[in-house]
């Protein structure tokens, strides 16, 4: 919505529901222009304890939930990301848990903006460790909407991952 010209005030008088009606299109303009240019914070937490033994990143856990959401690109087109799971494997491997961001309002659907990279997972192995990493995100287009899953793997063994939380805020 455009910001709408308004009439002039005029003391001792009463504005109209017309007059009225346009002071809150502009204030809810105002507030709109506000969140696209500032952004607001995402997140999921997701506690109980899933595993894997996929190779392959996966949303797929037995027994847990991945956290996943959608959430609006800020003015600066900037967000970091803080991806944190207690991992462990039941082996002498890895287990991994990375994340993905893609356009589109739907999670798990779209063109793949910021794919799963070995380099930016929380690794760990035998011992259960809890693990939190952040991630500066840039390129995106103020004001699209984009989703964000956690992806899962392990070189070998049982992956189990719990208390998953994932988040994002502009930057």
């Amino acid at each position: 919505m455009a910001f709408v010209a308004m009439a002039s005030a005029v003391a001792g008088t009463i504005a109209s529901s017309a007059e009225y009606n346009k002071v809150v299109g502009n204030v809810n303009d105002l507030n709109t222009r506000l969140i696209l240019r500032e952004g607001t914070a995402a997140s999921n937490t997701q506690n109980t304890s899933g595993t894997t033994t996929s190779g392959t990143y996966t949303a797929t856990l037995s027994g847990g939930t991945t956290c996943s959401f959608t959430f609006v690109a800020p003015g600066s087109g900037s967000v970091i990301v803080n991806n944190n799971c207690n991992v462990a494997n039941s082996g002498a491997n890895l287990s991994l848990c990375g994340f993905e961001i893609r356009a589109g309002g739907t999670v798990g659907s779209g063109t793949v903006v910021f794919g799963v990279d070995n380099n930016e997972s929380l690794i760990a192995g035998q011992t259960q460790a809890n693990i939190s990493r952040s991630r500066l995100i840039t390129g995106l287009t103020p004001g699209s909407t984009y989703n964000i899953r956690q992806l899962f793997a392990v070189t070998g063994g049982t992956g189990t991952f719990s208390s998953k939380h994932l988040n994002v805020v502009p930057a």
